[in-house]
């Protein structure tokens, strides 16, 4: 029992030593309880920062998201709607109005509205009447108004206001006016940001679509406007061929395709030369290079083959093609179709010439009929000598014959004209024809003192034709030659005999008839011989006289005998008149047996004889009415 015991003093060392012991193990306890409160703090600080983190991340995505697809929407009302839509889903907005901004007028007009009920719409419109849409512009940053929306139907609420400009750079495009289930106090800055990034998306959007919309109506306007000048091109009467700086068919209208003949092929692109290659193509052609040249445009007339061989006339119009900078672009060519003016031109001509042949046959009908009718009263009522009975019946049968002639000159081109005179053809002589038409005209020449001169060759083939009617022609020329030639004057008749270097037979007969008088202007050589075509000279002494159908007809007669005629002069020294008709082909003669050659005396200055040339001065001695009436000129006729 003794060696059990224990010292007293051990007791106490061991107690002490457990309760140090102890101690220290609640330290331990403590240090690790704070550990463990540290570690669960900062894995809940984790946590929430994870938290954050993933909240950021889904609002960047969703603004992202629906950042892109507020942009790639081109509508107006679309692209606010979405907006909406993605401001919804950062804050919980009750309704919303999006009003655009009119720099013109300087107001906002409401374009979108997001559940805009009535007791919404007077608190909005309010905000509108403060001027609190010009104090958002001005800040160009999210506003909280300071006074938060209280409503008590059909519960009570209070909701904060907030105005979100919608700016692109320094323009001004609207404002969106939010109504938002949150107090003024409870908005972040990260609210403030995300609104930011929303609107600055929706910005772009309605500025892109403004311009898309803008560029969408000029193309409408260019399209219309293209169609218009298309339509405007396709229906002008004028043909209009553009080109570039290298003579390229740039546009081509119907007209011009008609015209030029262009209807199987594509012309644009090409050439002038390459789809034009005849001479069209190269007068076309340098017209262009003179347009180019030029500083004006200029004018001028090409001919183009038409159907069957015809001639087409056609006016030019050209201008150069200039960008607004003043560079050359091509050259624009207005073509006109002259065939109708000309035909237009040419038969106001003849109304106005049949005017005045209708003038001219109403004096020349009333002049013989009114001397006619004069004479046969006086004959009727007075009693005369017989002497001046004589004179007086003389006179009633010349104008009587001048009405004859008249009627007969009408009547034959009548008939010449419309292919219904009789024609006897036969081989002649025209030295004898020659010989025929100037003995007729023996008492002109007489009164006037005229001397014929003849020059003709010996041998001269015969010719096949109408012995009258070449008749005709000849008394039509020498009459004219008579009257305009100077008392005591020369008209020479000659005649030439020449062959066609194409053809070994073919021989032709040219008569000329020359004389002294004044000549014909310039411009009535080729209208001469045009139906009711009259000569007035230049200094207007002369007044035509006569239908004007005498050389008409000699040309009607002259051309179905398969020849033609013509007129030269020199103002001052006389004219010329000169037919061609084709000689008897040698195998002809031989075998038409009815031509004799007529025994003809060729007298290169033929005068008359004493008594011939008395008889011929008592009968020019009758009244000068007669020898007037029957000295017409130039396409006189009568």
């Amino acid at each position: 029992m003794k060696k059990l015991e224990q010292h007293p003093s051990m007791h106490f060392n061991q107690g002490g030593q457990l309760n140090r012991y102890l101690e220290q193990l609640r330290e331990e306890m403590h240090r690790a309880k704070r550990e463990l409160m540290e570690k669960e703090a900062y894995i809940s600080m984790i946590e929430e920062t994870a938290e954050g983190l993933r909240k950021s991340y889904r609002e960047i995505q969703t603004v992202y998201n629906l950042s892109q697809k507020i942009v790639t929407v081109g509508n107006h009302h679309r692209i606010i709607a979405d907006f909406f839509y993605a401001v919804g889903q950062i804050l919980p907005i009750q309704a919303g109005a999006y009003f655009r901004y009119d720099s013109v007028a300087d107001n906002f007009f409401l374009i979108h509205d997001f559940q805009l009920k009535d007791e919404y719409r007077k608190k909005i419109r309010m905000h509108q009447t403060l001027s609190y849409y010009r104090w958002a512009l001005k800040e160009r940053r999210p506003i909280v108004l300071p006074e938060t929306i209280k409503l008590t139907f059909p519960i009570q609420a209070e909701f904060s206001g907030i105005l979100l400009p919608i700016v692109q750079g320094e323009k001004l495009i609207g404002i969106a006016d939010l109504i938002v289930d949150k107090l003024p106090e409870e908005f972040t800055q990260r609210d403030f940001d995300l609104l930011i990034i929303l609107s600055n998306h929706a910005a772009t959007a309605l500025e892109n679509a403004q311009l898309y919309e803008a560029m969408e109506l000029k193309t409408e306007a260019i399209a219309n406007m293209k169609n218009y000048l298309t339509n405007i091109l396709q229906s002008m009467s004028s043909g209009v061929l553009a080109t570039d700086q290298e003579g390229r068919v740039a546009l081509v209208n119907q007209n011009a395709e008609k015209l030029l003949s262009l209807k199987d092929i594509d012309p644009v692109g090409n050439n002038i030369l390459d789809i034009l290659p005849d001479q069209a193509g190269v007068k076309l052609f340098e017209l262009f290079k003179k347009t180019i040249a030029r500083e004006n445009g200029l004018e001028d007339e090409i001919e183009i083959q038409g159907e069957n061989d015809t001639k087409i006339p056609l006016g030019v119009k050209c201008n150069k093609l200039l960008d607004e900078s003043g560079v050359l672009k091509g050259v624009i060519f207005v073509l006109q179709d002259l065939s109708e003016s000309y035909e237009l031109s040419r038969l106001k001509a003849i109304d106005e010439l049949k005017d005045q042949l209708i003038s001219n046959i109403s004096h020349e009908l009333r002049t013989p009929l009114t001397a006619i009718k004069s004479f046969s009263e006086i004959l009727l009522n007075y009693d005369e000598d017989e002497e001046t009975k004589r004179e007086f019946i003389e006179i009633i049968n010349s104008e009587s014959d001048r009405l004859t002639r008249l009627i007969n000159n009408i009547l034959d081109l009548s008939k010449l004209e419309s292919g219904t005179a009789n024609w006897e053809h036969e081989a002649l002589d025209i030295r004898a024809v020659i010989e025929s038409a100037s003995d007729s005209l023996q008492s002109l020449l007489v009164k006037k003192k005229i001397r014929i001169v003849k020059d003709f060759p010996e041998d001269i083939p015969p010719i096949f034709g109408d012995r009258d009617k070449l008749t005709q022609v000849l008394i039509n020329l020498l009459s004219n030659a008579i009257k305009y030639s100077p008392d005591e004057g020369e008209i020479v008749i000659s005649v030439d005999v020449f062959k066609d270097v194409g053809e070994a037979e073919a021989e032709f007969v040219k008569v000329g008839v020359h004389d002294e008088g004044p000549g014909i202007p310039k411009k009535y050589l080729e209208t001469i011989f045009d139906k009711f075509g009259q000569v007035i000279q230049e200094n207007g002494d002369d007044k035509p006289a006569g239908t004007g159908l005498g050389l008409t007809i000699s040309k009607e007669i002259i051309q179905h005998l398969g020849g033609r005629i013509w007129a030269e002069s020199r103002p001052g020294r006389g004219a010329s008149f000169y037919f061609i008709l084709p000689a008897m082909p040698q195998s002809k003669r031989d075998v038409d047996k009815t031509y004799e050659k007529e025994e003809v005396t060729v007298v290169q200055e033929e005068a008359l004889p004493a008594e011939q040339e008395q008889d011929a001065a008592t009968e020019a001695s009758a009244p000068e009415q007669k020898a007037v009436e029957e000295t017409p000129y130039a396409d006189d006729g009568s």
